[in-house]
């Protein structure tokens, strides 16, 4: 592969409403081109590309760097895993979480994945996401929405994972515990009525399917009449209702 920059594009995509901007992900330049360039070296499909015939684009990401890589005749979608994101992700039960949703049809087809640091290429979607704006406002998108997680929670295979909220509510105390960090005016009052819920769900308890877990209006993708969910971090057996709680 030849050591020459690609095209760039400038500027941020995706925008989103006054209050909910996305950490800027800029446009990669020095050692962070040169980071993506190794990442992309290690994917069987750019061994023998050459990098001035790559285009990077910077998409939106809370978490990580993701990137449109556009070839001379396919587009695609790295993703370069945050800093210790891995910490408390399993990036190996994404994966194979990942690939059952893409079997199905319900996820952007992956093509690579390296579970040792979480890099990620999947096959670029073009199409529109259901922002949150299009999403209250439009009558269908609730009905449209809700019958992708009827599919995926109708999976004939388990995730791989156990997406346990209560838990990794538990996991967080006990880590702000150990850095002896305040915990916020008004949090044991609220805990308490944690504890209720988590009682009552225990005592009615509810058969686990596959579930994504992150479902808000952007992971969804429109193409046409189809509709695909992306973003499967934090994907795994869970209460279906979950899922449509944070619809």
């Amino acid at each position: 592969m030849e050591d020459e920059s690609p095209e760039i594009q400038e500027g941020l995509h995706n925008d989103r409403p006054a209050g909910e901007a996305y950490p800027a992900n800029r446009t990669p330049r020095g050692a962070k081109l040169k980071k993506i360039y190794n990442r992309l070296a290690r994917v069987p499909l750019f061994r023998d590309a050459r990098w001035e015939d790559l285009r990077l684009e910077p998409l939106d990401s809370f978490t990580n760097l993701n990137y449109k890589v556009t070839t001379n005749d396919e587009t695609y979608v790295l993703r370069i895993a945050g800093k210790g994101t891995s910490n408390y992700i399993d990036r190996a039960a994404e994966e194979h979480n990942a690939r059952i949703a893409t079997a199905a049809g319900l996820n952007a087809e992956t093509l690579f994945f390296d579970a040792n640091d979480g890099t990620m290429l999947s096959r670029f979607v073009e199409g529109s996401t259901m922002d949150r704006i299009r999403f209250h406002s439009d009558p269908t998108a609730l009905t449209r929405a809700a019958l992708v997680l009827k599919q995926l929670h109708s999976f004939d295979r388990a995730f791989k994972s156990r997406f346990d909220a209560f838990a990794m509510i538990d996991y967080y105390l006990e880590f702000l515990r150990k850095l002896q960090a305040p915990l916020p005016a008004g949090f044991e009052e609220i805990n308490q009525e944690v504890d209720a819920v988590r009682q009552l769900l225990e005592a009615n308890f509810t058969p686990l399917t596959p579930c994504h877990n992150d479902p808000w209006p952007e992971n969804f993708v429109e193409v046409g009449r189809r509709i695909y969910l992306i973003d499967w971090e934090y994907s795994g057996m869970n209460d279906p209702m979950w899922d449509l709680g944070n619809l």
